[in-house]
């Protein structure tokens, strides 16, 4: 399907389609589409957007899901930022004009592919179908087989599933499969972060509120408990849940309804739920951090996810994965690794796993030309113990007492620390606090006490023109 007002560009994606083999529908607006739709049963529609903005996206998100096509958008907007905020929900592609064909051939091909394996996943017995279905992101080793296994027992029961593993290990991407190849999936998949919401807000936003229930709520608002309701819900890092809230989470499990903040009305609720955690809850329980009965109400079923180390045989094919999403982004046409980058990939620990190797592939894909090679793989500096800085021994000032001597080295410790995190990170505020272990304040107090700046910033820029 095309849904063009302009004519002359409906009129040419035509005929170039037709040329191809593709069966052909045109509209001029989405009102007009909805019938096609249905009667032709369309899968991928083109959608002229020339000036797309946040609202759009929304609309084809909502459009896509209620009408179960894959849309394509072609705008002449090139808003990075608000285009990988679509594709990492995974429900469209973006076309830039002026058109390219061949671009467009190899989006319309991999579409094609997506849909015809996403179909049979349902029923796939052979992992090598589903891999090409999801491009290789679930990998090919026994490991990640088993746990393709266990997602197609799973999937199409109601059970309630915690995945566990390592930050970066991919367990977002393993709940959005879990949904997709559900009865449930063609209803939403809610998703929110416990971690990243205070815990006021948390419950706000799970359950809902009534208007007037607390200063600021002016109008009646559903939760994700009731938005979820026909589909999924996913509960990521539910290991930072407030104590408090844990109870009322067991509370909507067992009984299968909830109240509004402010509100006195049961209303029951039907949804599925996901949850994910980096933690070990066992230990929180013992801790009394987590509720045990909660703990054996979410473990119903278990998935644990491998770390990057402990299947290096995914290592090159995520790699390239990577270097094809990065590619799209940056507008490069970069199309291999060579050999000694190859290896220099394959002998890194990736303490931050998948995600680490995502952003090791984004900075090789910017600094390179043609080829990946080994000069733009760019690992973080590696982290040199203080005794082992320019002297045989810490320089520890005997004049001075003990307690101001420890205060000095527990500051130097820290300012390291730090500048090593952020090397392996970047400024990716939110995976630092979480390895770290720190609130995000504590994060900035120590930025601002150490001096440290963001390079590329203002900042750094005024302080490089006053060295020279």
């Amino acid at each position: 399907m095309i849904i063009a007002e302009d004519v002359i560009l409906s009129d040419f994606l035509s005929e170039y389609l037709n040329g191809e083999g593709y069966k052909v529908h045109v509209t001029k607006n989405y009102k007009s589409a909805k019938k096609i739709i249905y009667d032709m049963a369309i899968n991928i529609v083109l959608i002229d957007i020339p000036n797309i903005v946040k609202e759009d996206i929304i609309k084809v998100e909502k459009y896509s899901i209620e009408f179960n096509v894959f849309p394509i958008i072609i705008t002449n907007i090139d808003n990075s930022k608000l285009i990988m905020e679509f594709i990492k929900k995974g429900i469209g592609e973006f076309v830039k004009k002026p058109i390219e064909l061949f671009q467009l051939k190899i989006i319309l091909e991999k579409v094609k592919t997506t849909l015809k394996l996403k179909n049979k996943v349902k029923t796939l017995s052979s992992f090598s179908e589903v891999e090409q279905a999801f491009n290789g992101i679930l990998g090919s080793t026994p490991s990640m087989r088993r746990i393709f296994q266990d997602i197609k027992s799973v999937a199409k029961t109601s059970a309630t599933v915690l995945i566990t593993g390592e930050t970066g290990t991919g367990k977002e991407l393993i709940a959005h499969l879990i949904h997709d190849i559900s009865g449930r999936d063609k209803d939403k998949l809610m998703t929110i972060n416990c971690s990243s919401i205070p815990k006021e807000l948390l419950e706000s936003e799970l359950f809902g509120y009534e208007k007037g229930a607390f200063t600021g709520a002016y109008n009646t608002k559903n939760g994700l408990f009731e938005l979820s309701s026909g589909g999924t819900l996913f509960l990521d890092e539910i290991g930072d849940m407030d104590y408090a809230l844990q109870a009322k989470l067991l509370r909507v499990l067992e009984e299968k309804k909830i109240r509004r903040l402010g509100s006195t009305k049961s209303i029951p609720i039907d949804f599925r739920l996901l949850t994910a955690t980096n933690q070990d809850l066992l230990e929180l329980v013992s801790k009394k951090q987590f509720r045990k009965d909660l703990y054996y109400r979410l473990n119903v079923f278990n998935i644990h996810l491998p770390t990057l180390q402990e299947r290096k045989a995914d290592i090159i094919p995520l790699a390239y994965y990577f270097l094809d999403k990065y590619n799209y982004v940056h507008q490069k046409n970069i199309r291999n690794i060579s050999e000694e980058a190859t290896l220099k990939l394959l002998n890194y620990d990736y303490k931050g796993n998948i995600r680490e190797l995502e952003h090791i592939i984004e900075k090789a894909v910017i600094t390179s030309n043609n080829i990946i090679t080994e000069k733009n793989i760019l690992f973080p500096r590696e982290y040199i113990p203080l005794h082992e800085k320019g002297t045989d021994n810490i320089n520890i000032n005997i004049e001075k007492p003990l307690k101001k001597v420890l205060e000095y080295w527990k500051n130097e410790i820290r300012k390291e620390y730090l500048i090593n995190m952020i090397d392996k990170y970047g400024w990716d505020v939110e995976t630092i606090i979480e390895m770290a272990k720190i609130e995000r304040s504590y994060f900035y107090k120590l930025v601002k006490q150490f001096n440290i700046v963001e390079k590329n910033s203002t900042k750094w820029k005024k302080i490089q023109q006053n060295e020279k």
